[in-house]
């Protein structure tokens, strides 16, 4: 499975209804940069909310939305089909999220 394959499935050129915050939100993930400021960080809450610390701050200073919205829209997302994306790939990007967001909530 290659990543920058991965990378060009979610690239949001190809989403051009996709918000600068859920570009912002995937590139995090992928770990790379398709927004300026690009995000930094994120970590979820103990009471279920996602922050984000930006290029420059101090802090996670930006309310992203709760878990469970990001998970749906997460969802939806992975399993478009027309990114054309294997099982193997779709269920590497279901567990990323868990690998990249510090959980305070658990």
């Amino acid at each position: 499975m290659g990543n920058e394959r991965i990378k060009a499935a979610l690239n949001p050129a190809r989403f051009p209804g996709m918000s600068g915050k859920m570009m912002a939100i995937v590139g995090y993930i992928l770990e790379t940069r398709w927004t300026t400021p690009a995000l930094e960080e994120m970590v979820i809450t103990s009471d279920g909310f996602i922050m984000a610390r930006v290029t420059g701050d101090i802090g996670c200073n930006e309310l992203l939305g709760t878990i469970s919205d990001f998970k749906s829209n997460w969802d939806k997302l992975i399993h478009l089909p027309q990114l054309g994306l294997t099982d193997d790939e779709v269920k590497y990007l279901a567990i990323l999220p868990s690998v990249r967001i510090r959980n305070y909530g658990e």
